[in-house]
């Protein structure tokens, strides 16, 4: 993931948090959970994501999505989505 920055990958986990939560309760088969607040989702976005950001760090991106059985394709299309 060349030019992917740890940022631009923690800014899509927030974004898939909130899309995730907003659709709690309303999407059939989802779960029968309901969404959480804002200020529950902020609590939970600022505890989470300098966690995230210091794994991301550390870790070898590119190596990690291949071993967890991604192709190159799949690698270079999900760089795209994120820068």
């Amino acid at each position: 993931l060349a030019g992917v920055t740890p940022e631009a990958i923690a800014d899509d986990y927030v974004a898939a948090a909130i899309r995730f939560n907003s659709a709690l309760g309303v999407a059939p088969g989802l779960t029968a959970e309901t969404a959480h607040s804002a200020e529950v989702m902020e609590e939970r976005i600022a505890s989470r994501r300098p966690v995230l950001l210091a794994w991301l760090e550390s870790l070898d991106v590119e190596a990690y999505l291949r071993e967890s059985g991604l192709s190159t394709g799949e690698i270079e299309s999900l760089g795209r989505l994120l820068r």
